[in-house]
């Protein structure tokens, strides 16, 4: 459907049906604050001019820095520094910008770009003034786009005969009418709004700031238009508005009153414009006592408050409180600090706000009420400010970390807690940091922390880094338990735990203390099997910790951690038959699914290579603890001999051969150290000693001979399993290349046979051996095996699997024709 409408200028416009305003522009988007740089998007379609194309080179120099923006527009209240300006009018104005934006300003050379950098910030971060101080020193042409993102920041101020004069002075080629003009205008009303007040105070810049009443009259007929009432309405508006600007005495008011009384009883628009009014009567009048301008003031309220069409209208409070807006200004950090601009009515307009349930906030009417919120109200506006859900404002983000930052500067921390724990998400970075300090460490900084957890990721990274960094060295026992305590239950912030978890030395501490803060982790819930690894790191390796009331209980919770015996049993249909079966462990470990073997495995291998670090007395003293702990009533993890020796054996053995990977350039000190380990054991370690001799002869391939040659007259002594050490010693030798080691293989294998000693090769020797023969016929495929064919076939009694021994066999001749 196509609408045709007379206008009062030279031509006709066309009117297609179309819905409400909506932001037609591209924009940068900034972390946490949704601020944006906006251009109509068919800007790019219009032929550049030269300053067209410099506009956009600075545009995209903007976007390209999206990363600084986005740090710099991080409202930070806690600094005092105050940005240089040569125009001393405005140095009050300069001094409340955000301390980010003045380092910016500081780094551009000239006005133009300054002022684009200040349109590249959200507008409630900048004073209006500030943008017609810099565009009125701009001797050259603004770019058209950067002319109506000035109109549009201009309008979201209300400060709409600015908007007039830039569009008078200035014919933009894409505003060529004013048609266009108002629609950037109403456009950004709709956007934040604001259409209410706005439409009304935009009607009254028409008659200011048109060139000719032929302009008047097409500017109100336009936004009456779009405000769908007849233009009759727009100029009765105006008229009403001008009798109301020239009132100068109450007395005055009361006749326009009741000359106006259908007007007003009609329009609750005007009515808020009539209560402005009579507020700014009452306080510029000199012949009144404080006493009774005090009380003319709570009447003035009770009217207002009774009048509810206008009192719950959206940008009422903001019109009332300020008819000028301003921007966010810097935090008062004075936890006695009076609230910005005193106002005698706000004490009783606040009792009145906060006793209505329900009312429409705009963005301005939550900073203004922010803004000038006396800290007695801090409580009440918190509850009021939740349940008007300031949340789903366009500027939450900025609106709810200035509130943040000003509780930060009092003493009411329950109130902090509530506002900041509901609000987490959408408050920036440098206030929850802020928040986290304040917080600490009182009963709710925990709960704050869980709250936090809830956001992105990144930004909680973000976060307790900072606050990790700027902790005092100093730091109480007691405190650093708590941080321990509450990052330990999120497995998210690791690194932060991880390097809280560092500042627990024997520099800042006694062992002791150290000791009882360890133990206190280990009775919470929270602590991962990656946490607890680095909890043992740091009693182990940092501060020496190994004695029993510590190490049994923090093994046995780690191999809790890793092996839930609850969840198999119910894999099990008859779980009694495990208490029942002679070997309750096996019975229970057949049941477990690889990777839960993997994973129990995997944690005691980690646990063991922290262990392997500690000096020989300190291993074993640490071994030592374990043990006696595994054999008291407190070790529930098995129960059963055999389970309790399977877990020692695997730590064992896990320790001893980090130790072998440690010596593989210096294998005699590795030798020292297991032997002087062993000394110190109360237990007997017997995988420990089977260790010993593998790393002897590893040293020393020729030793085994000697060893055999030593228990010759007793062989019962020596066992299958030292045996099977003494051959991996030999096979994995850097002493002798690998025929070689192949011959002293088959010596020691025959000379023991002969000897009497038991010998059996299990799999695990077997491996070694296949992978050695292997290796040997890659590299010389004429090399004479010998008599090491009887290999495979030992392998095939054993019962390796036929796939695996079929695989070795097709490498083997692969290299080389069939063994002899």
């Amino acid at each position: 459907m196509i609408r045709v409408r007379p206008l009062h200028s030279h031509k006709c416009r066309l009117w297609w049906c179309r819905p409400k305003y909506k932001t037609l522009l591209p924009a940068i988007r900034l972390k946490h604050n949704n601020s944006k740089l906006d251009f109509e998007e068919n800007a790019n379609k219009t032929r550049q001019t030269i300053s067209n194309k410099l506009s956009n080179f600075v545009l995209e120099f903007i976007k390209q820095e999206t990363d600084y923006l986005a740090q710099s527009i991080i409202h930070d209240p806690y600094s005092s520094q105050v940005i240089k300006s040569d125009n001393l009018p405005y140095q009050h104005l300069y001094s409340n910008l955000d301390t980010n934006i003045q380092r910016r300003l500081e780094g551009i050379p000239d006005e133009y770009h300054r002022l684009v950098a200040l349109l590249s910030y959200n507008h409630i971060l900048i004073h209006p003034e500030i943008y017609m101080s810099h565009y009125g020193n701009i001797k050259t042409r603004l770019d058209d786009q950067i002319q109506k993102l000035l109109i549009r920041r201009l309008a979201a101020h209300g400060r709409f005969e600015e908007c007039f004069k830039i569009f008078f002075e200035h014919q933009l080629s894409t505003l060529n009418d004013m048609e266009d003009f108002l629609d950037l205008v109403i456009g950004e009303l709709e956007q934040k709004r604001n259409t209410d007040i706005g439409i009304y105070e935009l009607l009254l810049a028409c008659q200011s700031s048109a060139l000719n009443q032929s302009s008047i009259n097409s500017l109100v007929d336009s936004i009456s238009y779009r405000s769908q009432y007849s233009n009759k309405k727009g100029f009765r508006i105006i008229e009403i508005l001008l009798e109301l600007q020239a009132v100068e005495s109450i007395p005055e008011l009361e006749l326009f009153t009741i000359s106006r009384k259908t007007d007003l009883s009609l329009d609750n628009v005007l009515r808020m414009f009539k209560y402005r009014k009579h507020h700014e009567l009452i306080y510029s009048n000199n012949h009144v006592d404080e006493l009774t301008k005090q009380n003319m003031l709570k009447a003035l309220v009770n009217e207002i408050y009774d009048d509810k069409p206008a009192f719950q209208t959206a940008g009422f409070l903001s019109l009332f409180i300020s008819s000028t807006p301003l921007g966010l200004p810097q935090t008062p950090t004075n936890e006695n600090v009076n609230p910005i601009e005193p106002n005698i009515l706000l004490s009783v307009l606040y009792k009145a706000i906060f006793k209505d349930k329900k009312l429409s906030f705009n963005d301005y009417d939550a900073l203004h009420l922010v803004r000038n919120c006396p800290p007695q109200h801090f409580k009440n506006l918190y509850i009021l400010l939740h349940r008007n859900s300031i949340s789903k404002l366009h500027n939450s983000p900025y609106i709810i970390s200035y509130f943040a930052a000003l509780l930060t500067s009092g003493k009411d921390l329950q109130t902090l807690y509530l506002f900041s724990s509901k609000y987490s998400s959408l408050i920036n970075q440098e206030t929850s940091l802020h928040i986290l300090s304040k917080l600490f460490p009182t009963a709710n900084f925990e709960s704050f922390v869980k709250r936090l957890y809830k956001n992105p990721k990144e930004k909680n990274t973000i976060i307790a880094q900072k606050f990790i960094e700027q902790l005092n060295p100093k730091i109480s026992i007691t405190q650093l338990g708590t941080l321990l305590a509450t990052f330990v239950k999120d497995e998210g912030l690791s690194t932060q735990f991880d390097n809280i978890l560092k500042m627990l030395n024997r520099d800042n501490f006694t062992t002791d203390e150290i000791l009882h803060c360890l133990e206190g982790l280990l009775d919470i819930s929270g602590p991962t099997r990656r946490q607890l690894l680095e909890i043992g790191r740091c009693a182990l390796s940092r501060n020496n910790i190994t004695n029993p009331e510590f190490m049994g209980p923090f093994f046995q919770r780690l191999l809790q951690r890793c092996w839930n015996k609850n969840t198999i049993l119910q894999r099990i249909s008859d779980p009694s038959t495990v208490t029942k079966s002679s070997d309750p462990f096996h019975t229970l470990y057949g049941n477990t699914s690889e990777a839960e073997k993997a994973k129990l495995h995997n944690t005691i291998r980690a646990f063991a290579q922290t262990l392997s670090l500690l000096n020989a007395e300190e291993i074993g003293l640490a071994l030592n603890s374990i043990n006696s702990f595994m054999h008291s009533d407190r070790f529930t993890f098995v129960n059963t001999q055999i389970g309790k020796k399977y877990v020692m054996d695997q730590l064992l053995y896990d320790t001893t051969r980090f130790i072998d990977r440690a010596h593989l350039k210096s294998p005699k000190q590795g030798v020292v150290k297991v032997r002087n380990i062993l000394f110190k054991l109360n237990f007997d370690a017997r995988i420990a000693q089977c260790a010993l001799y593998r790393f002897i002869v590893k040293d020393d391939p020729h030793k085994c001979l000697q060893i055999l040659n030593a228990y010759k007259d007793n062989t019962t002594t020596v066992r299958s399993d030292m045996m099977q050490d003494i051959m991996l010693g030999i096979l994995t030798t850097h002493r002798l290349n690998g025929m070689d080691k192949l011959q002293l293989f088959e010596h020691f294998r025959k000379e023991s046979m002969d000897s009497g000693f038991a010998i059996s090769l299990k799999p695990r020797t077997i491996v070694k051996l296949i992978e050695l023969i292997i290796d040997v016929t890659e590299k010389d495929p004429n090399k004479s095996l010998g008599s090491i064919s009887w290999v495979l076939r030992y392998a095939s009694d054993k019962k390796v699997p036929f796939d695996i021994i079929q695989s070795w066999k097709v490498k083997i001749f692969s290299n080389r024709g069939p063994m002899t």
